[in-house]
């Protein structure tokens, strides 16, 4: 999503730029987008935008529909002519082009994705039923991770919180397959329902990804139970949003006493990758992480690394996975009426997997030096802009002034 959200302030700094277009005024206040047959007393919601949903109907394929929506539409079919283009192309083995190519007409060849159907996840499947202790688990956990499948917890490479001029790695909460956890936790009637449709999900997906009924709805009980598990330790949405509360630097000592039951020296010189410390996002989740992974049996932690990899790949298998995964993800839990289109799922797809060298490319065609000038311009102008308001402030010391000043220096422009 950040990528998809990167390319569309690009696009807008390129329509930003086109000197051809003359700019339009509109009014502040749109008048044309309220319902004035609506009591802003009783509902001020429809009043304020009735008018504007009764012209702008919710596309069926789309959840919810705004102006970054909108935007992100329009990228879209920009990076769909680019693909188009470079399939059709020759290009030097190993090129940003090449695998973008290369990417996009696999994920476009139904008939070769239908006739294979569960053929390309079937080996590590197979490799996940023979594992036979905890630290073998450990070890196809980093495995998995390197694809980009984040069973338990998730880690990722960012700034430090405290520091930003470095990276650090932290931990995330991770390993439900709904997106919130009050989804596991609430008791109200459409939460229950919520949850049963999603255990009969995950047995339908088992029963395509080749295992027996039985086993299906085993091992769809089984995974409830680790997830519910994983769901009551995460932290909620509050407090997600305390930046204090998410940030607990650490040596990998002081992981392993946090989090005892599971082995972080494993785990990371399975990943291949040397820690001395990182950010443990949400310290009380990783505690009780390790607990539920140290509690649950084999056979439970087995079904839910099927699971996850069996979830992650529906998108990529033939229609039959890919239609039963829109089916809860798409209209169950988000409402959504229609499935996108295959070349926008396969868009996705290479924005998730090759998002660098896609924006690379994209920058290449549709984004002149000219618009990088001109948005950088428009910044340097921002920033002037916004030291002469904090020196305008009434309400502020001449200290906060200062410390103001100094954190605006400090902004890097990255265009």
């Amino acid at each position: 999503m950040k990528k998809v959200l990167t390319i569309c302030m690009i696009a807008f700094a390129l329509a930003s730029c086109n000197e051809k277009m003359a700019p339009v005024m509109v009014d502040g206040l749109q008048f044309d987008y309220l319902d004035e047959s609506v009591d802003p007393k009783q509902d001020f919601y429809q009043y304020a935008n009735g008018g504007w949903m009764e012209k702008n109907p919710l596309p069926a394929e789309y959840a919810r529909f705004g102006s970054f929506d909108m935007l992100a539409a329009n990228v879209q079919k920009q990076l769909k002519e680019l693909v188009d283009t470079l399939s059709l192309q020759s290009h030097e083995q190993g090129s940003a082009e090449q695998k973008i190519a290369d990417l996009y007409r696999l994920k476009m060849d139904s008939l070769r994705l239908n006739q294979e159907g569960n053929a390309p996840i079937q080996p590590i499947l197979k490799t996940i039923k023979a594992l036979e202790n905890k630290a073998q688990v450990i070890e196809m956990m980093a495995q998995l991770n390197q694809e980009g499948i984040w069973p338990f917890f998730a880690m990722y490479v960012s700034a430090d919180d405290m520091n930003s001029s470095m990276n650090i790695l932290h931990s995330y909460q991770a390993g439900i397959g709904m997106s919130d956890r009050d989804y596991y936790l609430k008791e109200d009637a459409r939460s229950k329902s919520l949850r049963a449709k999603y255990q009969q999900f995950v047995a339908k997906m088992f029963v395509l990804a080749g295992y027996p009924e039985k086993t299906a709805k085993t091992a769809a009980k089984e995974i409830m139970q680790i997830e519910t598990a994983l769901a009551k330790a995460q932290f909620n949405r509050v407090e997600l949003r305390d930046p204090y509360k998410n940030y607990h630097k650490m040596s990998l000592n002081d992981l392993q006493q946090l989090a005892p039951e599971f082995d972080w020296q494993t785990y990371f010189k399975a990943l291949g990758m040397p820690v001395n410390e990182l950010n443990v996002s949400q310290d009380v989740f990783m505690k009780e992480m390790a607990k539920v992974f140290s509690n649950s049996s084999m056979a439970a932690i087995k079904y839910y690394l099927a699971w996850n990899v069996i979830s992650d790949a529906s998108s990529s298998l033939s229609d039959d996975f890919a239609n039963l995964s829109f089916d809860f993800y798409g209209k169950t839990l988000s409402g959504r009426q229609e499935q996108s289109p295959r070349w926008k799922r396969a868009v996705s797809t290479l924005d998730n997997a090759v998002g660098q060298a896609l924006g690379i490319t994209y920058v290449n065609r549709y984004f002149p030096a000219a618009a990088k000038e001109r948005m950088v311009e428009l910044v340097a102008n921002l920033q002037v802009s916004l030291g002469e308001r904090i020196d305008q402030l009434a309400w502020m010391s001449d200290e906060t002034k200062q410390k103001a000043h100094e954190k605006l220096a400090a902004f890097r422009v990255k265009i």
